[in-house]
């Protein structure tokens, strides 16, 4: 009886023992059948949430509306640039945010004639802007542009001729942050009745909006009919007599394009236009343009147009025609009275190799407060007011010029100064000779200021407690940077001074308290130093707490054990106390009987 015993004792210790080992085959995955909470945000209030399973996708919502605005789409941070995949599978609490962008309600248009473009026409936009239902205005709005004109109102066919009168042609209105994955607006249905669009030649009106599906770009389809039908030409004959007095006024059909062989720049004929004394033709000027004589002639008849006709004296002497400037200086300097730029380098470029030797006269005025020259600068110049001078060449006087200074100067000017810009403001020729003076503008700048962080981006680790620092500097007196300091942005939200962080000088220090980046979801987390003459943005980092190393090598049996079969060898366990009791009261009868 006593071996029974011990044979009854033994496998009831191996059987608890059994209950108490990890079963690999039949062990259930962690987070199996575990529920997950997904939230739907706008902002910081929260529009809806789901349980889900884990494993299984997140539902997606109905489309959320929010009145001035459009919705595109739910993002998996609070910044609103990762758009969330509804394929993915849930595996832990899940927030995603709406993308709301503002609605635009109306567009006014204004245009004044055509322009070549892109291997057609184009109406020049005098007035593009749209209106908004909210104040909410987003700031990049530079891809607002209209596309070429077309035949056809699905704008396949591009327009290859300036339209003239009766013209019929369709063109869009496009705007879009540079792709679709990018909207910065969304386009209102009711747009249509909200269009103010107008042309200076014609008429324009609303066809269609064409917005593409979850994206805020969208075409605006117009149709644009030309009904000018002429235009008033005036010539003036400067100085040339007729036997009329010279101001005459004819039309010539709008849109007519003087262009290609045939049109070339000739004389007028002399029972029309006598040349002034001493003088001969020397070419056309037309709308600013000027085509010397014997040159072909291109100008399109697309507003009222007055044509000049220029003169040169008739034993003048050829002279090399200057086709380029370029300037650089180096602050200012007192000169005669007053303040002149330093010049760093002062040199022309020519049409013709035959370039003349004496051009040593070449030289800029001192500084003016008036573009005509006639107020000196008296104290030194301050930063972000005009200043103007002029660069002038002439062989000691205007009777003996040497150079020729061509009109299309202004397109072949390089002028720049090391402590702010030049501008080019106008070419003054004088009459019948070489000598000119280039008007141009001068602004000085203050150095411009910017913000690093040396450190590059940083990082913090969950559950291991701490702050996170980051440094900036300035770029022109650092010792000054905190007095600059204003606040601080973490993934587009303001941060609370002292509650999320703190700020000290030395550079400008920022420390992320601890309670803040507790509550930071693990990846990365754009952060913006702002100051009140710039900003720097950066990156941090939230890495999740390091693995402990037994615990991954040694299964958890709460996790993993298969928790019907342990119950089964507990019961198991059990029924053999239980008989090894009956037993036991059994052999005792049996021994009394005895």
């Amino acid at each position: 009886m006593k071996n029974r015993r011990s044979i009854l004792c033994l496998l009831l210790a191996i059987t608890l023992l059994l209950s108490q080992l990890p079963l690999s085959s039949t062990a259930v995955k962690a987070g199996e059948g575990d529920q997950y909470t997904v939230t739907y945000m706008d902002g910081d209030t929260v529009i809806s949430t789901a349980e889900v399973e884990s494993g299984q996708k997140a539902p997606i919502p109905e489309i959320p509306v929010k009145s001035g605005y459009g919705f595109f789409g739910w993002h998996s941070d609070s910044a609103l640039t990762v758009r969330y995949d509804f394929n993915e599978p849930v595996t832990g609490n899940l927030t995603l945010y709406a993308l709301f962008l503002p609605e635009v309600t109306g567009l006014t248009l204004h245009t004044e004639g055509a322009e070549k473009k892109d291997g057609g026409y184009a109406l020049k936009a005098d007035t593009l802007t749209v209106t908004f239902h909210t104040d909410a205005v987003p700031a990049d709005l530079d891809i607002l542009e209209l596309t070429p004109l077309y035949s056809d109102k699905e704008l396949t066919t591009l327009l290859t001729k300036y339209p003239g009168a009766d013209t019929v042609a369709y063109f869009s209105v496009n705007m879009a942050a540079g792709s679709d994955e990018a909207p910065v607006v969304f386009w209102g249905d009711g747009l249509k009745t909200n269009c103010v669009l107008e042309a200076a030649d014609g008429t324009i009106e609303f066809i269609e909006l064409l917005r593409s599906p979850n994206s805020g770009s969208a075409m605006v389809i117009c149709k644009y009919t030309c009904t000018r039908a002429t235009v008033n030409v005036t010539y003036d004959a400067t100085g040339g007599t007729t036997g009329d007095e010279w101001i005459s006024m004819l039309q010539a059909p709008y849109g007519l394009t003087v262009e290609g062989e045939g049109f070339v720049c000739e004389p007028p004929s002399e029972d029309a236009v006598k040349a002034p004394e001493g003088m001969e033709f020397a070419g056309i000027e037309v709308g600013g343009v000027v085509f010397n004589a014997g040159d072909p002639v291109s100008f399109t008849y697309d507003k009222d147009l007055t044509i000049k006709y220029l003169w040169k004296n008739k034993d003048a002497e050829t002279l090399p025609e200057v086709t380029g400037l370029e300037l650089h200086t180096e602050g200012v300097e007192e000169k005669d009275g007053g303040y002149t730029l330093k010049v760093d380098t002062l040199t022309v470029t020519f049409h013709t190799d035959a370039v003349p030797a004496d051009l040593d006269k070449l030289e800029l005025t001192s500084l003016y407060t008036d573009k005509e020259l006639t107020v000196p600068l008296s104290t030194e110049p301050v930063s972000d007011t005009a200043y103007y001078f002029s660069v002038n060449m002439a062989a000691g006087s205007d009777e003996a010029p040497v150079v020729f200074w061509g009109d299309g100067l202004k397109t072949n000017c390089v002028l720049e100064a090391t402590d702010g810009t030049i501008e080019f403001v106008e070419l003054l020729v004088s009459p019948n000779g070489g000598s000119a003076m280039v008007i141009c503008k001068y602004m000085k700048q203050d150095e411009a200021v910017t913000y690093e962080t040396p450190d590059g981006n940083t990082s913090w680790t969950e559950a291991t407690g701490g702050t996170l620092k980051i440094t900036v500097k300035r770029s022109v007196a650092d010792d000054t940077c905190f007095s600059h300091f204003v606040g601080v942005k973490l993934d587009g939200k303001e941060l609370k001074k002292e509650t999320d962080y703190t700020a000290a000088p030395g550079s400008t220090v920022i420390t992320l308290n601890t309670s803040l980046l507790e509550t930071l979801e693990e990846g990365k987390h754009t952060v913006v130093v702002i100051f009140d003459d710039g900003e720097v943005t950066t990156e941090i980092e939230i890495k999740s707490a390091p693995s402990n190393t037994e615990e991954d090598t040694n299964p958890k049996t709460g996790d993993r054990n298969d928790l019907g079969l342990w119950t089964a060898l507990m019961m198991l366990s059990m029924v053999l106390i239980v008989c090894m009791g009956v037993y036991t009261i059994a052999g005792r009868k049996k021994g009394a009987h005895s």
